[in-house]
């Protein structure tokens, strides 16, 4: 696994750098996209928590998910994705070599 991937999630897919698990996901935009955002940090990160999938609370109030795991994981991959090639345009950073 590449570092910054937690255990049991799926990765983004080719030319990302991110994972999803149904309560929760994370893109690391391209190298340049912080410097093009006004930013010192070295990368830029954006995150999604679903709460409404969180197991661990699931469990505690003997609840089922309102969503099955594997289709949830699936859609933050989506998401992140989106999130990651949207801000990447907007701010002209998509080139990651």
């Amino acid at each position: 696994m590449r570092s910054g991937t937690k255990k049991d999630s799926v990765p983004l897919g080719s030319g990302f750098t991110g994972w999803a698990l149904p309560d929760r996901a994370e893109v690391t935009l391209p190298a340049g996209c912080a410097a093009r955002m006004g930013s010192a940090a070295p990368h830029i990160t954006a995150s999604l928590e679903v709460p409404s999938q969180d197991e661990e609370r699931l469990y505690r109030r003997g609840e089922e998910p309102p969503v099955a795991p594997d289709t949830v994981t699936r859609n933050n991959a989506t998401v992140m994705r989106e999130v990651a090639t949207r801000l990447a345009e907007r701010y002209d950073c998509t080139d990651t070599g």
